[in-house]
């Protein structure tokens, strides 16, 4: 790989970096200014046509994205660490994802409501076989949003089953699972919900626990509801947590809870949303903790692509609500499902879940250099497979230093590697899992130049 080949970085009067920096490489090209002027007037538009709570990422617009790279229409090219924030984790517009659509659009069968489709049927049975043994059957939806509420009404109606006073559901502090109004009080984040106004008193949270915490901490947890264990339908909870992470359980906590849950009737529901599809080095999550799940929600790289979501759990819980109950206008959608299928065949063909964990050594030794190049810096790296994130602190005082994260962002984009800002004291990274190693290494390489950059 030949070396990029630039002008030097420039702090101006204020101390901000010049975003004019000429860059070659064999996987990175930025011939113009960051933020392009044409993207700036692009992102300026949508902003008088869309909402303001909508809060477009970045200033580069997209022009075409192609497996781990994504393009403008300037000549630029990135290395993308976002997959289009989880979305994209066999990569940007595969091949098989866009023959599938073709075949799919030339059929043509666009939409089919609730009648039976083939596509339909073969996505349905291969998502069952490649899932955990006691997933025995699915609910197709469009928004993991979605996929919550309905795990939600399940949860209700499994606890009603047995006692109705069997309805608490027991989410986590700092947990976030979606903008829908179930969703949003699973969070417990008040600013966010306080629209609702009327919250649900039987959605309770429990304190996330610390990374030494296990059946003690979870039984004091627990006990701070101040509940009777009967009342307790279901836990509801990030495989890892993603605002603020990723952070993962200790695995002795999640496993006292799954104890105690089948002790007293209780469900174990896994959001999947973000982590799912082998972002982590396992096809779920989840599945680090050795656990089984009653249900799990699914969406983002179920498809690469399309709207698409799922609630995948044991039978005799989806089957609870009547006939009709679970039906939605674009379930099964064939177009996202023949996009799903393919997703699901490339993932298992090309190995990308195990992929996912061997690159995510790669990853974390990476990560660890920059960190130890800026130890008063960057307090700690935490991640899985192909999801990390590196937090940054004031050297003096410690504490989160969320200024540095978006200039270390900003900084990146500029040189080529494409981030999300996450408004924290983080940059949080995810690339597509079939990203090759050197060109791992070499977003890995950028980010720890735009590090220096803004620390040096």
């Amino acid at each position: 790989m030949s070396g990029p080949q630039h002008v030097s970085a420039r702090q101006s009067a204020g101390g901000e970096l010049d975003s004019t920096q000429r860059i070659e490489t064999k996987y990175r090209r930025i011939v113009t200014p960051i933020p392009a002027p044409e993207s700036t007037q692009a992102v300026e538009a949508l902003s008088r046509l869309e909402p303001a709570g909508l809060g477009v990422t970045g200033h580069v617009a997209w022009d075409c994205a192609e497996g781990f790279q994504i393009h403008d229409d300037r000549g630029n090219r990135w290395i993308d660490f976002t997959s289009g924030i989880y979305v994209a984790n066999i990569g940007h517009a595969h091949p098989r994802v866009i023959e599938a659509l073709r075949h799919q659009v030339e059929k043509p069968l666009l939409h089919a409501y609730l009648f039976a489709t083939p596509i339909r049927l073969r996505f349905v049975k291969k998502l069952i076989e490649v899932t955990p043994a006691n997933l025995s059957k699915v609910f197709l939806l469009t928004t993991g949003a979605e996929s919550i509420e309905c795990a939600v009404k399940l949860s209700r109606l499994y606890g009603l089953s047995i006692d109705p006073t069997k309805t608490v559901i027991v989410a986590s502090k700092g947990a976030f699972h979606g903008k829908t109004m179930g969703a949003q009080m699973l969070s417990s984040n008040p600013e966010p919900k306080r629209w609702i106004v009327n919250l649900d008193p039987d959605i309770r949270h429990m304190p996330f626990p610390d990374e030494d915490d296990g059946v003690d901490a979870f039984d004091r947890h627990l006990a701070g509801l101040g509940i009777e264990p009967r009342q307790v339908a279901a836990f509801v909870l990030e495989s890892y947590q993603g605002i603020g992470g990723p952070r993962f359980y200790p695995t002795p906590y999640v496993q006292a809870l799954r104890r105690w849950a089948d002790a007293h009737g209780a469900l174990v529901v896994f959001d999947e949303i973000q982590s799912g599809f082998g972002r982590t080095g396992k096809l779920f999550a989840y599945e680090h903790y050795g656990v089984d799940a009653d249900l799990v929600c699914c969406g983002k790289g179920i498809s690469s692509c399309l709207p698409l979501s799922a609630v995948l759990g044991r039978g005799e819980i989806l089957d609870l609500p009547e006939s009709g109950s679970l039906s939605s206008t674009h379930t099964a959608n064939p177009l996202a499902c023949a996009a799903a299928l393919a997703t699901l065949e490339v993932l298992e063909e090309d190995n990308l879940v195990a992929e996912s964990a061997r690159k995510g050594a790669i990853f974390r030794e990476g990560l660890a250099r920059i960190q130890k190049r800026h130890p008063k810096r960057i307090a700690r790296v935490r991640g899985r497979g192909l999801v990390y994130a590196i937090f940054f602190v004031h050297p003096d005082t410690g504490e989160p230093d969320v200024a540095t994260a978006e200039r270390v962002t900003d900084r990146a984009v500029q040189k080529g590697l494409m981030l999300f800002a996450t408004h924290g004291d983080l940059v949080k990274m995810g690339p597509p899992l079939m990203i090759p190693d050197d060109a791992l290494r070499e977003g890995i390489e950028t980010l720890g130049d735009a590090v220096d950059e803004c620390l040096g």
